[in-house]
């Protein structure tokens, strides 16, 4: 799915970053922590170059990786992400 999805838009698009937020989504349901890590992480640094940090969906993509951070007893990574948006 992440290759037909990077074939049709590129990897510099929101769809593709938003193809990698569901499959760290799948990862972290599935208690595949380190890779829903990496997901988000990519997706989250596409939005931040193309979207911006107001935009909704960077906002929510770094919420949804400084509370993985949370789980994971990274507090300083999350207050450092979180610091971000606020």
């Amino acid at each position: 799915m992440l290759d037909l999805c990077a074939k049709i838009f590129g990897t510099e698009h929101p769809d593709y970053a938003s193809a990698l937020a569901n499959l760290g989504l799948v990862y972290e349901k599935s208690g595949k922590i380190e890779k829903a890590e990496e997901y988000y992480s990519k997706a989250l640094d596409i939005r931040r170059r193309i979207l911006g940090k107001s935009h909704r969906q960077f906002i929510e993509n770094t919420k949804t990786l400084a509370d993985l951070y949370e789980k994971q007893g990274k507090s300083d990574k999350a207050k450092e992400l979180r610091a971000e948006i606020n």
